[in-house]
């Protein structure tokens, strides 16, 4: 029997945290999943006190007394993680930062969903083995009726338009980025244009140039009409777990240049040489990215773009909200996948 029908039928529901407890990508994730399951009339609440709870979505932590008064009850617990925090990065708070998740990892989790393969690796590497007895990879999926592409992008008096999207918040999401145009401003006409808020002041400096267009405040909407409207996409992070933004574009039917760090390879399998080499660790460091090497696949992109167009067209609905959240369903259920 379809399990989402299954779910229906028996009037259970699924415990799903509220998008406004979160922010960035685990928002958006929220916000897709919980509009997916209205549309398909699939039943959920954001009340961990419900009296009808079949198993309950965790998104990487939630307040440890409510999982185990869940775990009393029979409630399936399913953690979903992306990424988790590392002394490169975070130094050595990160055990303290991990300490919640790693409990329901190793103790309270029936079922772990990883975002990617990356992000298992990531895990493994930081936490070791998960105590769960179901691990599953389901990557992220984009609402295709807001991300989807256009024929082809229009011409533009800037000229080449690229973008990228996301909450600026660490130096590797701007700086290389920023970096390589500026190598590549004089050269040819173009725009860069960054779509979400730049979180710390520190990296407001990098906005100040002539080619960028900065819009801070966009609802995923308007992001989806305003990816119809570019050329290309450029992302830029260091070991990002499953990016909603890159599958966005993905879904907008847009080349994506970037760095080959986290799950960039994974989801973008069809166009790797788009993406600059860092190394081969699980945990890259930032110091290895080069914004020369993002220069040359920004430039092979261009020699190359409508070759690397027509592929991003055909790969665009590879990555679907409606995929993910069926995949998710039968997790919570406690089927196979």
């Amino acid at each position: 029997m379809n399990p989402l029908k299954k779910f229906w039928r028996e009037s259970s529901a699924v415990f799903l945290p509220d998008s406004r407890n979160y922010t960035g990508g685990p928002a958006t994730f929220v916000q897709n999943l919980a509009a997916e399951f209205q549309r398909q009339g699939i039943a959920f609440t954001s009340r961990p006190e419900a009296s009808n709870l079949r198993s309950a979505l965790i998104p990487v932590e939630y307040d440890l007394d409510w999982i185990r008064e869940w775990k009393r009850r029979g409630v399936r617990i399913v953690q979903r993680l992306d990424g988790v925090y590392y002394p490169s990065k975070h130094g050595e708070a990160y055990r303290g930062l991990n300490r919640n998740l790693e409990l329901i990892y190793r103790e309270l989790a029936d079922a772990v969903i990883y975002q990617s393969r990356y992000s298992y690796l990531q895990c493994r590497e930081v936490l070791g083995l998960s105590g769960a007895k179901s691990e599953v990879i389901i990557l992220n999926g984009a609402d295709t009726e807001l991300f989807h592409p256009v024929a082809r992008p229009p011409a533009t008096k800037e000229g080449w338009i690229f973008a990228s999207s996301g909450n600026f918040r660490n130096i590797d999401m701007l700086e290389p980025m920023v970096h390589a145009f500026d190598r590549l401003y004089g050269k040819f006409p173009f725009q860069l244009r960054l779509f979400g808020d730049v979180i710390k002041e520190d990296l407001l400096p990098y906005l100040k140039r002539p080619y960028i267009r900065h819009v801070p405040r966009i609802s995923l909407k308007e992001l989806g009409n305003e990816l119809r409207g570019v050329q290309a996409f450029v992302y830029s992070h260091l070991n990002p777990p499953c990016p909603n933004s890159v599958i966005e574009a993905i879904s907008s039917g847009l080349p994506v240049v970037g760095f080959d760090s986290g799950s960039m390879s994974e989801l973008l399998w069809y166009q790797k040489d788009l993406l600059a080499p860092v190394s081969n660790d699980i945990l890259q460091l930032y110091k290895d990215f080069d914004s020369l090497r993002l220069v040359e696949k920004i430039q092979l992109l261009l020699e190359n773009y409508d070759f690397y167009l027509r592929e991003a067209r055909r790969r665009s609905r590879d990555l679907t909200i409606e995929r993910t959240a069926a995949a998710y369903i039968s997790v919570l259920l406690g089927e196979q996948v």
